[in-house]
This record gives structure tokens, C-alpha cells and sequence, in this order.
């Protein structure tokens, strides 16, 4: 779990894995229903990865740096793409899932190209968003037709939550982005208020969970810490967004674990393991992992 590369990812589907375990909907083998998203995921990195030859630095690409044809790795993307379509319709009954599942994969492979580029689009945070963090737990929602106020406030929380992380993530690239004609969110809005979307969509995802982990009934000094810890974490990163966003990061290198992002993971993490009512060993157990593993913490 350490060393697997979409741990970051597959975060977001911890509470409806949960909720749905609790329902009595899962079962041992539910867990493969997970598999298809981690295809499309290195499907849509990979055609990402042609897409972006053109304008992308050489130290970010490594078909722009001559390390890869971009024929080896279509061939790739495109043998992954099919292995998780054809696994979406293994695991998967529900035909609004496998309607959502192509959808999901059309949007991966659109945001870069496919003629259409998202990622160049002011949709490109939603879209993002889709196919990074909600959209793997909306399909698996859909296939057991689970949806109430808990599940669609978590979901919809999860998606602006998500849209303000990838908005940030785009006036963090602000600089560079421009160097190369790349206009992305940030670059066709302007930094300025991009920054003010981001905190905008933030503070109204935070709502959204807290009122999902409201409805749930969780602990009654749940909603409250996180409620308390949140306004301060988005302060900070308002001080912060105020000054040179690469400085800002050489400066504060250990921020990231007070940021309002952090403080959602962390969210996510607890409200899940308290909806498992697991053993406090195990509990910890899941703790311990999520605070060390690197590549969880770095997305």
C-alpha cells in the first residue's frame, strides 16, 4: 500500500466503500470493482502524456525528452483503455454504471485530446475532478442504486472539494503554463481569480461533507474539529496564495499537511474508518498507513 501508485486516488472511494460494507451491499470480491478505474487511470496518464509532447517542458514529459516514441506509448494507453472497458463490463450490472464507466473513460482521454482538450477549457477543473476523484465513486454508487442524502452530499462535497484542489493546482503551474501557451484555468482567468474560485469551491465542498457526516450521525465532536480546523487552514492558504506560490513552498515545505486539502483527506480517512466501527488497533492501523505513505500525502 506504501508503494502503489493511485493509493492517492482511489482515496476518495474509502467512504462509499464504507457506507456501502455497512449496508450489507459488499462483499469480500467487491474490492475488484475497483480495478477498472486503475486501467483507465494509466490509460488516460499515458495518452495525457502524448498529448502534452508539444507543450510541455522536457523534464515533465518523457516523450518530450526522447525517452519514449509517442507511437509505444498510444499503444500502451490504448491496451489499458481496453482492458478497463472490458473489465468495467465484467464487474459491473447496472446499466447506468456502464453508461457512466463510458463516459468516464471519454472524459479521460478528452481532457487531453481527442481533438476537444478540456484541459484547455475553463471546464478543465470539473472535468478533472470527474475523472481524478468523483467519478470512480459515482459509478460505484450507481451500480447498487445507492443514493440518499449522505452518499450525494459526500459525493457532490467530494467533486467541488476536488475542483478548487485541481484549480490550485493550475495556478501553481501558472507561470509555466504561460511560458509554453498552455491555457490552462488559471492562465484564461487570471491568477487572481482563480485563486478566489478556488477558496469559493472549497468552502462550499467542506459544507457539503460536513453536512453528509451531519446526516450520518457521526461522533458529536466530529463535525465540530474539522469545522474548527478548516477556517483556519483556508486563512493560511490565503496568506500564503499572496506570496510567489513557488517561494511560498520553498519557504513553508511541511504546509501541506495544514492545508485545507490535508484537512479533507484527513476527513475522508475518519469518517470512513468510524462508519467501518473498526477496532481501535485497526483504527490506528489505517492511520499510521495514510500518514506515511508518501504518494497519499503528495496528491
Amino acid at each position: 500500500m506504501k508503494v502503489f501508485p493511485y493509493i492517492g486516488y482511489l482515496i476518495t472511494f474509502f467512504p462509499f466503500f464504507a457506507l456501502l460494507l455497512s449496508k450489507g451491499f459488499l462483499t469480500t470480491s467487491s474490492f475488484l470493482l475497483i480495478s477498472p478505474f486503475i486501467l483507465a487511470m494509466a490509460g488516460g496518464f499515458m495518452y495525457n502524456t502524448v498529448c502534452d509532447a508539444e507543450k510541455d517542458p522536457a523534464e515533465k514529459n518523457p516523450i518530450t525528452k526522447g525517452e519514449l516514441s509517442p507511437r509505444v506509448v498510444l499503444s500502451c494507453s490504448a491496451m489499458s483503455t481496453l482492458i478497463s472497458l472490458g473489465l468495467f463490463i465484467l464487474f459491473y450490472t447496472s446499466k447506468t454504471a456502464l453508461l457512466l464507466s463510458v463516459a468516464y473513460i471519454f472524459l479521460w482521454l478528452a481532457y487531453s485530446g481527442l481533438k476537444i482538450r478540456f484541459k484547455e477549457s475553463y471546464l478543465a477543473p470539473a472535468v478533472a475532478s470527474f475523472v481524478l476523484w468523483s467519478g470512480g465513486p459515482l459509478i460505484l454508487l450507481a451500480e447498487f442504486n445507492y443514493f440518499d442524502p449522505v452518499t450525494s452530499s459526500l459525493l457532490l462535497g467530494i467533486f467541488l472539494t476536488y475542483v478548487s484542489f485541481e484549480i490550485n493546482h493550475t495556478v501553481g503551474d501558472y507561470e509555466i503554463d504561460l511560458k509554453y501557451h498552455c491555457r490552462t484555468f488559471a492562465v484564461r482567468m487570471g491568477k487572481k481569480k482563480a485563486v478566489m474560485v478556488k477558496h469559493i469551491t472549497m468552502a462550499l465542498g467542506y459544507s457539503l461533507l460536513s453536512i453528509g457526516a451531519y446526516y450520518w450521525s457521526t461522533p458529536r465532536s466530529f463535525i465540530p474539529i474539522f469545522l474548527f480546523l478548516f477556517p483556519i487552514s483556508q486563512l493560511l492558504m490565503i496568506t500564503l496564495d499572496k506570496l510567489d506560490f513557488s517561494l511560498a513552498w520553498k519557504v513553508f515545505p511541511k504546509f501541506f499537511f495544514v492545508s485545507p486539502f490535508f484537512i479533507i483527506k484527513l476527513f475522508i480517512v475518519l469518517y470512513s474508518l468510524m462508519v467501518l466501527a473498526l477496532p481501535a488497533t485497526y483504527f490506528l492501523l489505517f492511520i499510521w498507513i495514510f500518514l506515511t505513505d508518501k504518494q497519499s500525502l503528495s496528491i
